[in-house]
């Protein structure tokens, strides 16, 4: 990374598809040199508006799918006025989408009758993103 701070974790699940943690240092150039839309398009500039952003991507240098998480801290949904807290509530919003990306692509459903697999899940994201987040 050439900005100082810039963070991009990879993160594994116990299906096929991993999950990606960009920090708000990453930019949308450094992105453009590791992934590109499903359908091989480049990212375009709707990856610099907004505090967050997901999407089901492919990486360059191996072809697979991933789920890209990008934080931009520029939420414009600071409910709390603590920053802690509205990163902690991007980190869950965010990991609700890529949990549902990852189901769908696997084809997997999200059964309401018994939530627990995908409550865990959703909190195993939710902690990946906070500890890519909060530089742990």
């Amino acid at each position: 990374m050439k900005n100082k701070g810039a963070r991009i974790d990879t993160y594994s699940t116990q299906y096929d598809i991993d999950f990606v943690v960009a920090n708000s240092k990453v930019t949308l150039e450094e992105l453009r040199e590791l992934y590109y839309y499903a359908d091989e398009e480049e990212l375009d500039d709707t990856w610099d508006n907004g505090g967050a952003t997901t999407c089901l991507l492919k990486r360059k240098s191996d072809n697979t799918v991933v789920v890209l998480i990008r934080y931009m801290g520029r939420s414009q949904y600071k409910s709390s006025g603590d920053k802690l807290l509205d990163i902690v509530n991007v980190a869950s919003h965010e990991a609700t989408h890529v949990a549902i990306d990852i189901y769908n692509s696997v084809c997997a459903t999200i059964d309401v009758e018994n939530q627990e697999t995908f409550a865990y899940f959703v909190g195993y994201i939710t902690e990946r993103i906070l500890k890519t987040l909060l530089n742990k």
